[in-house]
């Protein structure tokens, strides 16, 4: 039986740009979710790559509501921390809800990008996260000081989290090349990107 290690190696881990401390992140949550995964796989008779990506998907969400609802707290601890050290070195500190929401995010646009999903639906998610993340990061008014960036407010998105942005779509391209690079099997169809969100809510509702 294929590992949710190996499967996602198939949607091109080895090449996702990560930090070290990312990386060791994604391998956590890789070892703690493949028994369930393996589980699920000899439940459903469904392709491994679709249920890694109902995987996701699920965690994506639980990640996402855990972030949203300790965002004030966080803040809280980050603004302790910039009075004790300076607001230079508290930039770099980065809660383990915060972390943990990247790094699934990125996981989850690198198996979109390798089952074909619209683009539109992942730049779009990707968006949402790096608007969370960076005012997470700083207070609004340090955020709003640097808005001169012209593809930065073209898409209603701050410098900072434009390049945020940029960088879990990465994680989408990355996950594209790797299925244009395998000759088995086909790159889903525009009209199976119709509701995304409703689509893949369905699909692990089917799955788990």
């Amino acid at each position: 039986m294929t590992s949710l290690h190996s499967t996602l190696n198939l949607f091109g881990l080895p090449q996702l740009p990560l930090s070290e401390e990312e990386r060791d992140f994604a391998q956590q949550f890789i070892n703690q979710r493949s028994a369930f995964f393996s589980q699920v796989c000899t439940q459903r008779q469904k392709p491994q790559e679709d249920i890694a990506l109902g995987l996701l998907t699920q965690s994506y969400q639980q990640w996402l509501e855990v972030f949203i609802s300790t965002q004030t707290k966080t803040a809280e601890m980050k603004s302790l921390f910039s009075a004790h050290v300076g607001s230079q070195h508290a930039e770099k500190f980065k809660s383990n809800d915060e972390l943990g929401l990247i790094v699934i995010t990125k996981l989850w646009l690198l198996a979109q990008g390798y089952h074909g999903i619209d683009f539109s639906y992942a730049n779009e998610q990707a968006s949402t996260v790096s608007g969370l993340a960076v005012c997470n990061q700083k207070s609004r008014t340090e955020i709003t000081s640097n808005e001169s960036d012209t593809d930065s407010q073209s898409t209603g998105l701050t410098p900072e989290q434009h390049a945020l942005r940029q960088q879990l779509m990465q994680a989408y391209y990355v996950g594209l090349e790797a299925r244009k690079s395998q000759s088995a099997g086909k790159i889903h169809d525009d009209k199976h990107n119709a509701s995304l969100l409703d689509t893949l809510t369905r699909f692990i509702k089917r799955l788990f």
